[in-house]
């Protein structure tokens, strides 16, 4: 089975007196059937004229992610939660600015460690 790819977003922000989390990643839609189209696409947004966002400090990274590793992302945010680490949290609720700031962390953590070169 052929390697499909997409793009990851991280941005950089600064946290509240709350301390609220930081941006969760996006993982834009579009899937790219070669690792050069997706590089393109990277290309292209890091030349385009971006404007800072509420709170935001730099530009974006852009990640190259296989498209499973979007998925396993994905899947663990928006199903059952299974994909997080749950041994150092106070609880498993995924809703509290505690677990939130976790899963953010370890989906950060996990699309720079698979990000393809």
């Amino acid at each position: 089975m052929e390697t499909k790819y997409r793009v990851a977003k991280i941005r950089y922000a600064y946290k509240d007196s709350v301390n609220t989390p930081s941006p969760i990643p996006i993982i834009f839609d579009e899937i790219y059937d070669t690792y050069e189209e997706a590089k393109d696409a990277v290309d292209e947004l890091d030349n385009s004229l971006y404007i800072l966002d509420n709170n935001e400090y730099s530009r974006p990274d852009y990640y190259i992610i296989p498209d499973n590793v979007a998925y396993y992302v994905e899947s663990g945010r928006f199903g059952d939660m299974s994909n997080y680490d749950w041994d150092n949290a106070e609880c498993e609720c995924g809703e509290c600015n505690i677990c939130l700031a976790m899963m953010i962390e370890q989906d950060r953590d996990y699309i720079v460690a698979n990000a393809v070169e």
